[in-house]
């Protein structure tokens, strides 16, 4: 097996293992999203080997229809285009738009300037002044281990109307 089929491999499991429903029920109640019993996938995008999404359809409690959550997971480091994706794309209509990133250097993020930590954080942080529900954690990964841990860098703040602070 050449190098780039077994990084592909590796890449794969642990972007695979943060979609196990286990660590998925384990991120939503860290993040306060809800209580969830079970998750119900609605749809898979895959991006590439190292970054894939998933959108989870779960009872909106006391009200009619369901809420969405995007749950974008990326192997390395964070990208402005996971923020672009989850806001303005594929989850433009879910409640809550959840960027994983494991951290590291990879190759894909070798040429892209928008694969940093602070300036995915920064980015999320602002857009969240605009009530887009959007959060950014660093997803630990133990090979030895099925049960990811997570760190929560970036997350929505409740506004009050009117609440919105300046940008500078």
């Amino acid at each position: 097996m050449n190098k780039k089929s077994h990084e592909s491999t590796i890449n794969g499991s642990i972007v695979e293992t943060a979609f196990n429903e286990e660590n998925i029920l384990n991120l939503l109640e860290m993040l306060n999203i809800g209580t969830f019993h079970g998750i119900n996938v609605i749809k898979e995008i895959f991006h590439t080997p190292i970054n894939k999404s998933i959108l989870i359809e779960y009872p909106n409690d006391g009200c009619a229809g369901e809420n969405r959550i995007m749950l974008n997971v990326k192997q390395g480091q964070p990208t402005v285009d996971q923020v672009y994706d989850a806001a303005y794309q594929n989850g433009i209509e879910c409640q809550n738009r959840i960027i994983v990133f494991t951290g590291g250097h990879f190759l894909d993020d070798k040429f892209n300037p928008s694969a940093d930590v602070d300036t995915v954080k920064c980015l999320v942080d602002n857009m969240n002044r605009f009530d887009l529900n959007l959060y950014l954690v660093h997803m630990v990964y133990d090979s030895t281990s099925s049960i990811c841990d997570y760190e929560i860098l970036a997350h929505c703040q409740a506004h009050q109307p009117g609440s919105l602070e300046p940008l500078g």
